[in-house]
């Protein structure tokens, strides 16, 4: 290991940044040598080149904090303080979203882990690398202190979380066999229509540009999710939508597919099933996720049946399928062009939202780190990788605000305008994470969906009722966050953020905005309360209703 670097320069390693690195700068503390194991371990993390430490303070790991502070004069990795674990590990994770790379927390003991499990499930499901570091207590019992070391101290403290962890090693971008990518290139010249399914993807331009020629060599309908990050341009001609499911209703000429390709789709079999391919249709998956799959809470979903398995990274498959493919030698149906919303919504809804937004920010470069559960896919278009990072992976509440700070972290000097449209109660769970980005100066506008309720569960009470012949007037009990009614402009106002609110009417919604941006564009972090009547998309009410209790 290379000899450690003198306190100034340790100090002024970060300083190329003029935001986050010039908060909570130690008082030089000389020229030392690592002395503690505490040292080794804070050495390590820097030739790791891990920018950021996200943390929750905690005495299991009192001996890192004080390594980095001291040791590495808080630079590379630089703390990040955050208000709950959970907020920190989120942060990791929308830094991840973004780069790629991960971002190291720390949670403090059997308690800091408990508190990070939701935020550490989010980014398993959503296959987003995140280092924790799981401090302890003493483990030899005599060094315990009384009381708080023993309740704080567990034998397998990793049984928490093993489940929906990966302890042994990094992740391998791996490449298919050439027979197999042959093979595959095969089935796909000689099939009349194709569906492409663009799931889980990087942020590589490289890789988009290979998918969209690979759609265009078959002339492939294509359609993408919203759970995950923008794989496809969607104002494309062959993008036939991101739907809630993939219906005959929902994606055009279904029934007239005879090959299915998946890039790693979360959920191939749950998709099959939707729209039900005919016996002959063949199944094609490129994906590395069944390399990960466990049976405890089976969030791989269900194995889908297929004809061909390529075990790789999607991203190393496709470019080597449009070599082999070539152009495509026969002509293919064009779907029809994708139908457009212009009609005004009558009552105030998340539609109004995405109308401000497109006149408020014109064609500048925007990076959307967060969309709520209720969002059309045609309210907005994406022509870049960075322009949607997808949801929160385990659909846990409360996640958005955090991976939001995380990926604004990421974007800073980018030049895109970071924008998170968060629900209510997304916020209201996650609302500590605000107060770590304006602490570290990270630019970030949050537009607040706020219907007042908990709507998701309004609808599965409306579904029980209707089913049981019960009164469906009901549905809003124990839901609605109402009497008082809760202000998150003055929630964002105590995290330290630039409050706008509540709009209650969509004339106002545009002039608010632009004000709320220039905020941001200030370096500020703006918090816009937009007062939404309940309610969801008629296709997205009926997904959500149909099929058993």
């Amino acid at each position: 290991m290379t000899p450690p670097p003198s306190a100034t320069a340790r100090a002024k390693a970060n300083d190329a940044d003029p935001g986050v690195a010039r908060v909570e700068r130690p008082t030089p503390a000389g020229v030392n040598a690592p002395g503690f194991g505490s040292d080794v371990i804070a050495d390590a993390l820097r030739v790791l080149d891990i920018p950021y430490i996200a943390l929750t303070p905690g005495a299991s790991y009192r001996g890192l904090h004080d390594s980095i502070v001291n040791y590495l004069g808080n630079t590379k990795p630089q703390m990040l303080l955050c208000l709950h674990e959970e907020a920190a590990v989120a942060i990791a994770h929308g830094y991840a979203k973004v780069t790629g790379k991960a971002m190291v927390t720390a949670v403090h003991s059997n308690v800091g882990l408990m508190h990070a499990t939701m935020a550490m499930f989010n980014a398993w499901c959503d296959r987003m690398p995140v280092v924790v570091l799981g401090a302890t207590g003493p483990v030899d019992a005599v060094k315990r202190r009384p009381w708080i070391d023993w309740i704080h101290t567990a034998r397998d403290q990793g049984a928490l979380v093993r489940e929906y962890t990966k302890w042994d090693d990094p992740p391998v971008a791996t490449a298919a066999p050439a027979e197999l990518v042959r093979e595959a290139a095969v089935i796909l010249k000689s099939a009349r229509q194709v569906l492409l399914l663009a799931g889980r993807s990087s942020r590589s331009t490289e890789a988009w540009d290979s998918r969209v020629a690979l759609a265009e060599a078959l002339n492939a309908r294509v359609v993408t999710d919203l759970k995950i990050g923008a794989s496809f341009p969607s104002d494309h001609p062959l993008y036939v939508g991101s739907p809630r499911a993939i219906t005959p209703d929902s994606v055009e000429g279904l029934k007239n597919v005879d090959v299915v390709l998946s890039l790693d789709w979360v959920d191939l079999a749950g998709a099959l099933r939707s729209f039900g391919p005919s016996p002959s249709t063949k199944v094609i998956q490129i994906s590395l996720d069944h390399r990960i799959h466990n049976g405890w809470s089976m969030d791989h979903q269900g194995l889908p049946p297929v004809d061909l398995l390529l075990s790789a990274d999607p991203d190393r498959v496709v470019p080597d399928l449009v070599k082999e493919i070539g152009k495509s030698a026969k002509p293919h149906a064009m779907p029809s062009p994708r139908g457009t919303l212009d009609k005004e919504p009558a009552s105030f809804t998340n539609e109004h939202i995405a109308r401000a937004l497109r006149k408020a920010l014109g064609d500048r470069a925007v990076t959307y780190t967060h969309l709520p559960l209720s969002w059309d896919d045609r309210w907005l278009t994406f022509r870049h990788p960075l322009d949607y990072i997808g949801s929160d992976g385990g659909g846990g509440v409360g996640g958005g605000p955090g991976i939001s700070v995380g990926a604004a972290l990421a974007l800073k000097g980018s030049g895109r305008l970071p924008v998170a449209i968060c629900g209510d109660g997304d916020f209201l769970m996650g609302v500590t994470a605000v107060w770590t980005a304006v602490h570290y100066k990270i630019p970030l506008l949050y537009v607040l969906a706020n219907n007042r309720s908990f709507y998701n569960d309004e609808l599965h009470q409306e579904r029980m009722a209707r089913a049981r012949n019960r009164p469906i007037e009901n549905k809003w009990i124990g839901q609605r966050m109402a009497d008082p009614e809760v202000d998150l402009a003055a929630m964002g106002r105590a995290q330290g953020a630039v409050g706008f609110g509540p709009v209650t009417k969509p004339a106002d919604l545009a002039g608010v905005l632009e004000k709320a941006i220039a905020a941001v564009d200030a370096g500020q972090v703006a918090v816009v309360d937009v007062r939404v009547e309940p309610g969801y998309t008629a296709a997205i009410t009926a997904a959500m209703t149909r099929g058993a209790n």
